[in-house]
């Protein structure tokens, strides 16, 4: 199932909204409670074995709400109370299983609430999470160097992992509050249908787990909770119906200019992969196709990188710099700092530099963007400063045990040697 999904977090999430559906099927065709609560226990086990804590925390909260909805007065309080004795020892367990973790998203809610500060009325845009993030966090090592327990938790974010939060940077507080209104009209709403529970359940999942992960950044979750809405908005007993024409026409335009562009696009891709096909058999033939449509891609960060990465093989270094720095201003990470510092070595040495101290700071546990500055110092005749650095890798532990790191210490051992 983690082949699938490549991430058992997703699966979970998948899982966890779901499940509602599944109820109601099983409601729908069997009418029996003991049926209804056997397959609340099988999947509630599901989660615990994906060892997800947030899909356990909001299945927890969807199924109670489901259960004080759908029992008589006199069952509720039996039914909620079992079925929480039945969640929080597995999510006790989980907890404990994953005590890291807690600290590493303490870190990044406190850097993205910190973040927030600068625009808190209208945030800094859409996909800005992308490029702000780790930067921001590059500052933060660069003012606190000395701030050793958290350079193990310093990772490439993109993601917040807290969907309120990150609606909060982007959108800011209206985003925010617009977003928690959508909340309460689709719980509130009245809805001439019987079984309106089990979709408002699912709905109250999503939203309980946009506060421990990222469902509201997942495509095809998003159009499964749009499909939800748009049924509750259906069936509700409140109908408001657009009679503009005016509008009623521009919605069928707006609708048609979408659809050519996705086909125009789907042409676009088709050719993108058949460049990135050809760059493991012929990198020059690849790179004419990557060139032709660019235009088409310089907002889709895989595109930029993928493109970047082969003119820097093709030793194009000056072209993967222009591409590369197109990207920086979407998407900031580490990999792509490092890789700017190699193309200016080759035609702008001083400048590599500012790039690779910014990898650096980045993710101050990395050891590649250090060992780029050790090199640097040393090709300058910094002999100085890269005994430091030399040291200051050697001090670094690695997460990960890998022979790249240990080849690296390895050097930064000779360079110390050499220095004595």
């Amino acid at each position: 199932m983690k082949l699938v999904f490549n991430n058992t977090g997703i699966l979970s999430a998948y899982l966890c909204i779901l499940t509602p559906s599944i109820f109601l099927i099983i409601d729908l065709n069997t009418n029996s409670n003991k049926t209804l609560v056997l397959a609340i226990i099988i999947l509630g086990l599901m989660l615990f074995i994906l060892k997800s804590r947030s899909s356990l925390i909001a299945y927890s909260i969807g199924i109670i709400y489901l259960l004080y909805n759908k029992t008589h007065l006199k069952n509720k309080f039996f039914y909620i109370i079992g079925f929480l004795s039945f969640t929080m020892l597995p999510l006790y367990l989980l907890m404990n299983l994953k005590k890291s973790s807690f600290k590493g998203r303490k870190f990044i809610y406190e850097l993205c609430l910190d973040l927030c500060k600068d625009s808190p009325l209208t945030g800094y845009g859409y996909k800005s999470f992308d490029h702000l993030y780790n930067m921001h966090q590059a500052d933060f090592f660069k003012k606190n160097i000395h701030s050793y327990d958290l350079h193990l938790l310093a990772d490439n974010i993109h993601l917040s992992l807290n969907d309120y939060i990150h609606t909060y940077i982007e959108n800011g507080i209206i985003g925010l509050i617009l977003f928690l209104l959508l909340l309460y009209f689709s719980l509130s709403t009245i809805n001439s249908i019987k079984d309106d529970k089990y979709l408002k359940s699912s709905i109250l999942i999503f939203y309980t787990l946009c506060l421990f992960s990222y469902p509201l950044q997942i495509f095809s979750i998003q159009v499964y909770i749009i499909s939800l809405l748009s049924w509750l908005s259906k069936t509700s007993k409140k109908q408001y119906i657009i009679k503009n024409k005016i509008i009623h026409i521009s919605m069928y335009i707006g609708m048609i200019i979408s659809l050519l562009y996705n086909i125009f696009n789907l042409s676009n891709t088709l050719k993108w992969k058949k460049a990135y096909e050809l760059s493991t058999i012929n990198q020059t033939n690849s790179l004419l196709l990557y060139k032709n449509i660019e235009f088409f891609f310089t907002w889709n960060n895989a595109f930029l990188l993928e493109y970047g990465i082969l003119l820097n093989e093709q030793n194009k270094f000056v072209e993967s710099f222009k591409i590369l720095e197109i990207l920086i201003h979407l998407y900031s990470d580490t990999e792509i700092y490092v890789l700017q510092g190699d193309n200016l070595v080759n035609f702008n040495k001083p400048k590599s530099k500012y790039y690779y101290e910014i990898a650096s700071f980045m993710t101050p546990n990395r050891l590649l963007p250090k060992y780029k500055l050790m090199s640097f110092y040393m090709s300058t005749k910094q002999t100085d400063k890269a005994y430091y650095k030399a040291l200051e890798i050697l001090e670094t532990p690695m997460k990960i045990n890998n022979p790249t790191g240990f080849l690296i210490k390895k050097e930064a051992s000779k360079i110390i040697t050499n220095f004595k």
